[in-house]
């Protein structure tokens, strides 16, 4: 009996040793989001021994729930919940569910036995990713700390549709000869595909989801302003304003957690700075200055700190530029690859035609290290210059295309940074579409059923509106147009999938107005739920968001029922909120409309020109 005790009590020191160490070296969760056809959850954070991590899975019932417990965890940000649209799980949750010891609970409510199985892990450096039931997750994740477009070419797709047009003609092919149609002038392109860079998960869903940093505290030094939180910040190239001088540094998809944080703060030399929200998804920090050209912004190598500092000097260890890599991807894009041997302090701007990066804690790189990548069509040469005043800074020029959109990306150790370049080339360009090419047009909701409403303005009212407008535009061009309804009344879900199955069109596209219980919610999305309709709501997505001035919330799958029931390609468009006042009282505007039909149009006529093309082949 005392030999029994003697172990138990021996087995019970051995796990308190193991939990000791497992805590020193614990997960650290920054960030969590889900990929933009909702089939993956990312977890990504720090861990000094990631193949140590430790999951166990149990499933409870009513309501069905996978849940996946993290061992040694911390979650850094408050609790998350997105419901999604995903055909196994309908939502998902992540919480702290206990700090004695650290366990991170992940909750997933499925629909059936099946989802529930389909849900797998796959365990990372510094990131954990959940399948939910669909293709694997191959995504080799960093951070993204610097983004001007939220898309990235989709390379592996049989489409091009990294083509640029500035102006399209348009050709019927009769089978006998091609007439020209009129000319589209001053056609947008589609912009590349939605589909995510290897390298980063597309900005979540859920509206709480958005923060992918939560600003905890901001502390003055002297000169030097330090922003402190938890998660993963990202920083816009910085800006001056005028009347009265100001540096401005803005934080894209940050928030801030305290009121109290926004207040105005003197510094030693004079200077205020300020600190708060620029709009839902955006935080910004002020530096009211006459000097405002000799701040830098600063971030540091875990992304979760930001000093915003006259001086040059980091206080860092220092590290040596060890590779340089150039990868192009296509005619359009290509990346860079700069690998370091210690975690880099760096700044970074941006001109229309160079990037500049300030790595405060680098020696002077060698030339032919420096020299030796292969240049691509984006990155011809790189400039290194000492940072004035300093022992150990460098900065990097690398000259780019006016044109060129900039993502930067920070691996989780700080050793790593990959610039991402896609120029927006224009060019003249020609489709042709085939005689007889349909296309359906679905007006949303209708007669008994108003759809949303606000101020007695109906949703029902502005999809007929638009699709009648976008059925003339259409046809202009030669496209024959079948309208689901023509007028106001009543069609079923059903029966609006069936017109279109008897016809068999080339696309389907149903036009909505969004609604949401928060009126400042605005922006425009596209939804495509079966694989052949995926290319007709990239494009059509892409027009919609460089035609019109509200933002981008993305293209989506979804399982509504006219998308899911169509055989055709069809997608679903919400061109804007009627929730909020502004963009409904601009949705009622000829301006806004003309904007939307032609949008929507334009990129209905470059899918079926490159479908026909394809079909050609």
């Amino acid at each position: 009996m005392n030999l029994s005790w003697g172990r138990i009590f021996f087995s019970f020191f051995i796990c308190l040793m193991l939990s000791t160490t497992a805590f020193a070296e614990s997960f650290s969760i920054k960030s969590l989001s889900i990929d933009s056809t909702q089939k993956n959850l990312l977890i990504q954070g720090t861990n000094p021994n990631y193949q140590n991590i430790k999951l166990s899975r149990h499933v409870l019932s009513s309501p069905l729930r996978v849940i996946y417990d993290i061992y040694d965890a911390k979650l850094l940000n408050p609790k998350n919940s997105a419901v999604l649209n995903n055909p196994n799980v309908t939502e998902v949750r992540v919480a702290q569910f206990s700090t004695a010891p650290y366990v991170v609970r992940i909750v997933f409510y499925c629909k059936d036995d099946e989802s529930a199985k389909r849900i797998t892990p796959t365990v990372k450096s510094n990131s954990i990713s959940f399948n939910l039931g669909s293709e694997k997750d191959n995504y080799d994740h960093s951070f993204f700390i610097f983004k001007e477009d939220q898309t990235s070419p989709d390379i592996q797709s049989n489409v091009d549709y990294t083509a640029f047009y500035t102006n399209l003609n348009v050709i019927v092919d009769d089978g006998k000869k091609k007439t020209e149609a009129s000319k589209p002038q001053n056609l947008h392109v589609a912009k590349p595909s939605a589909a995510p860079e290897p390298g980063w998960i597309q900005i979540p869903i859920s509206e709480e989801f958005l923060a992918r940093y939560t600003i905890m505290d901001i502390e003055t030094i002297q000169d030097k302003i330090v922003i402190k939180g938890k998660g993963i910040i990202s920083v816009a190239s910085p800006f001056v304003l005028s009347a009265p001088n100001r540096f401005v540094v803005d934080m894209p998809f940050s928030r801030v957690q305290k009121p109290d944080l926004n207040k105005t703060i003197t510094l030693s030399n004079g200077d205020k700075v300020r600190l708060g929200a620029f709009d839902a998804q955006t935080a910004r920090a002020v530096v009211e200055t006459s000097n405002f050209g000799a701040y830098n912004a600063i971030i540091s190598p875990n992304a979760e700190t930001l000093t915003i500092q006259k001086s040059n000097i980091v206080n860092a260890p220092v590290s040596n530029l060890t590779e340089v890599q150039s990868i192009n991807q296509n005619n359009y894009s290509s990346k860079l690859i700069l690998k370091f041997d210690k975690a880099i302090h760096h700044s970074i701007s941006k001109t229309k035609d160079e990037i500049k990066l300030k790595f405060y804690n680098l020696t002077s790189p060698n030339e032919q290290i420096l020299s030796a990548f292969a240049q691509t069509k984006q990155f011809r040469k790189i400039t290194a210059t000492p940072i004035e005043g300093t022992k150990n800074g460098q900065i990097f020029s690398i000259p780019i295309n006016p044109s060129a959109k900039a993502t930067i990306e920070l691996k989780p150790d700080g050793k790593e940074l990959t610039i991402f370049l896609k120029e927006n080339v224009q060019k003249q360009g020609t489709v042709i579409i085939k005689k007889g090419t349909t296309v359906v047009i679905d007006a949303g909701h209708g007669g008994s059923d108003y759809g949303a409403i606000r101020d007695d303005v109906n949703e029902k009212d502005l999809t007929l509106e638009l699709s009648q407008k976008l059925r003339d535009y259409l046809q202009k061009y030669g496209v024959k147009v079948i309208m689901t309804r023509d007028k106001d009344e009543t069609l079923s879900l059903q029966r609006r999938s069936e017109i279109s199955n008897e016809i068999n069109p080339n696309a389907f596209v149903s036009v909505h107005i969004n609604s949401f219980t928060r009126s400042d919610v605005k922006g425009l999305e596209t939804y495509w739920y079966q694989p052949q309709s995926k290319a007709l709501g990239q494009i059509v997505h892409n027009y919609l968001t460089l035609s019109i001035d509200s933002p981008d919330r993305g293209l989506q799958t979804a399982r509504f029922y006219v998308i899911n029931h169509t055989n055709a390609p069809s997608i679903l468009v919400e061109v804007g909120y009627i929730s909020n006042p502004d963009e409904r009282k601009e949705m009622q505007t000829s301006k806004r409309q003309k904007k939307t039909v032609k949008a929507i149009g334009d990129g209905i006529l470059l899918y079926l020109g490159m479908m026909y093309e394809q079909q050609s082949k």
